[in-house]
């Protein structure tokens, strides 16, 4: 079953997709020394972008995610739908652009394993 490879199971129905990324640096938004860098997973739920570390705990994702917003200390990003301006990809880079957002206006750079997993993400959630 899949909850086995998933440190953090689904911790709520809410979620509808989950992706295994690397956080690069990129911009104002993700700094050179960001918490988050290096490896991460992506929570769609169905209003929100969840990015916590691969090692996060489930139940600070839990929390987060019933409350939909970010405690300050936790490291999970929470980024409403309605502040992503644009999805993106190149090559193997999925990107989201934000604009109005609580981290203020730019783009979130992540490498995925393949191209075809950045787009797969891409045409996944551009509709949402």
């Amino acid at each position: 079953s899949q909850q086995a490879i998933l440190p953090c199971p689904s911790t709520t129905d809410h979620i509808l997709h989950t992706f295994d990324v690397n956080l690069i640096p990129f911009g104002t938004i993700i700094s050179r020394d960001h918490f988050l860098l290096g490896p991460a997973r992506l929570y769609f739920t169905t209003t929100d972008l969840y990015i916590a570390s691969i090692h996060c705990h489930r139940q600070d994702l839990r929390v987060t995610i019933a409350n939909q917003c970010p405690s300050k200390e936790k490291a999970i990003l929470c980024i409403p739908y309605f502040t992503i301006k644009n999805y993106g990809n190149r090559s193997n880079i999925f990107l989201i652009e934000l604009g109005k957002s609580t981290y203020g206006n730019g783009e979130i750079h992540m490498k995925c394993q393949s191209s075809s997993l950045a787009s797969t993400i891409h045409l996944l959630v551009s509709p949402v």
